[in-house]
């Protein structure tokens, strides 16, 4: 591998969400279900405490040279109770925002990342038609707020993972096992999405018509961030490429289809039109973490008729995933037919050792460098995560921090892994030098 570069503008950054860093997200639907049901026995607690030693973080970013951070704010933390809207905590997130404005640092806001207000949760969370109303009303609150400061906005982060975990596999809350609800739950998410566009991009285009807003020159951009898992046929026999083709279709490429077109189809959707929903993005953000090679088999029903296959010669991050950085490439490129600007929104490794962390960044850019050479309008790329963190059902015993970090320190330490040191390198090349290079052959 030669060195390379990446196009001026870039933007180098890594990825949160609230609910997994910030700590204490005490009004949340996840918050009331974690006891008990968390992987090492810790709940989210005070997580990362980044509600509270936010401006430290950040000045760790700046020191390493990062241009972008993509943030989450949580609903339940600015509307703690139906239309009680909690003007210190929208007040908190304006203070996080100046800082990382300060510090030449572009923020992409998510605005619903898998965390709901326990009040809404308990009205039937997404599968109440009503949900999509108060969403709705949530992000108007936060973009008259707030407006001025995202240089992107994610409506939704993935979707398809929500609604999978949620409310096919229950692995996460409400924890129920319905295809049929999990349709009504992806249209009302979906929805939300359309009518949130509508919302942000009307105010995006006031706010863009004066001055004082953060987002430098560049006109703020809206959309989705896409959870995409390329799927390969194990063998070259037909019912391989059958299910292989299958699964593709429901998990990448039905949402990206739906965007376009304004129908969401496969299993998550019931092909009827969604109000608004076509065109409704200026920007797609790609979550890529692995690829899954799969193989057909009969009695493999909740796998959709397959089996996982995993080649030896194929490292493994500490979750079991296989690492394929040209996963990635097929991505964006699958990705680059929506033709609007793409975002890398997530892409990392848990690795407690950061043995494979550093190998894996250089691999992984070098196949997005790769997918801006064949035509694919790349401009940023956010590494999941800055720190080791709160993940989901896994508590804290799967390592993705740049920086690691233990909830039983009681200092709560960021500890920069050799990868922290690295990919700061390659933020402030704008690309992967030959000095990279030697460090991870």
């Amino acid at each position: 591998m030669e060195s390379f570069s990446f196009p001026d503008g870039f933007l180098w950054g890594t990825a949160s969400s609230g609910h997994q860093i910030e700590g204490s997200n005490t009004a949340s639907d996840w918050w009331a279900w974690e006891p008990g049901k968390i992987r090492g026995g810790l709940t989210s607690g005070k997580a990362c405490d980044a509600w509270n030693r936010y401006d430290e973080d950040y000045a760790l970013m700046e020191s390493m040279g990062l241009n972008a951070y993509r943030m989450g704010i949580e609903w339940s933390r600015v509307e703690p109770a139906a239309g009680r809207w909690d003007d210190d905590a929208f007040s908190h997130y304006e203070a996080m925002m100046k800082s990382l404005s300060s510090k030449g640092i572009a923020i992409c806001l998510t605005l619903y990342h898998w965390v709901l207000p326990k009040w809404v949760a308990d009205a039937g969370g997404w599968e109440n038609p009503a949900t999509v109303d108060a969403f709705a009303r949530f992000c108007e609150q936060t973009a008259a707020r707030l407006g001025s400061y995202p240089l992107l906005w994610c409506t939704l982060n993935e979707p398809n993972v929500y609604t999978m975990s949620s409310y096919v596999t229950g692995e996460f809350p409400p924890e129920k096992k319905s295809l049929r609800t999990a349709r009504k739950v992806m249209r009302n998410l979906l929805t939300a999405h359309a009518a949130v566009y509508s919302i942000i991009s009307g105010r995006v285009d006031s706010a863009s018509q004066h001055e004082g807003v953060h987002t430098g020159s560049r006109r703020p951009l809206i959309g989705i961030a896409h959870n995409m898992t390329p799927i390969a046929p194990a063998r070259r026999n037909r019912l391989d490429q059958i299910v292989a083709g299958f699964q593709n279709r429901a998990w990448n490429a039905s949402l990206i289809e739906a965007l376009a077109t304004g129908r969401m189809t496969g299993p998550f959707g019931d092909g009827r039109p969604i109000e608004g929903l076509a065109g409704s993005y200026t920007f797609i953000g790609v979550n890529y973490y692995f690829r899954r090679t799969i193989a057909f088999k009969l009695n493999g029903i909740a796998n959709g008729f397959s089996e996982d296959v995993f080649s030896p010669h194929t490292p493994r991050t500490d979750f079991g995933w296989p690492i394929v950085p040209e996963g990635l490439y097929d991505s964006l490129m699958q990705a680059s037919a929506l033709n609007v600007p793409i975002y890398i929104t997530e892409n990392g490794i848990a690795d407690a050792r950061d043995t494979m962390r550093p190998r894996y960044i250089v691999d992984h850019l070098a196949a997005t460098r790769r997918a801006i050479d064949a035509g694919a309008d790349v401009r940023g790329y956010f590494h999941w995560a800055f720190q080791d963190n709160f993940e989901w059902r896994d508590g804290y015993t799967q390592k993705f921090g740049l920086h690691a970090l233990s909830p039983e320190d009681p200092r709560l330490a960021r500890a920069p892994r050799p990868s922290a040191r690295l990919y700061a390198r390659i933020a402030q090349a704008n690309g992967v030098t030959e000095e990279v290079l030697r460090q991870t052959r």
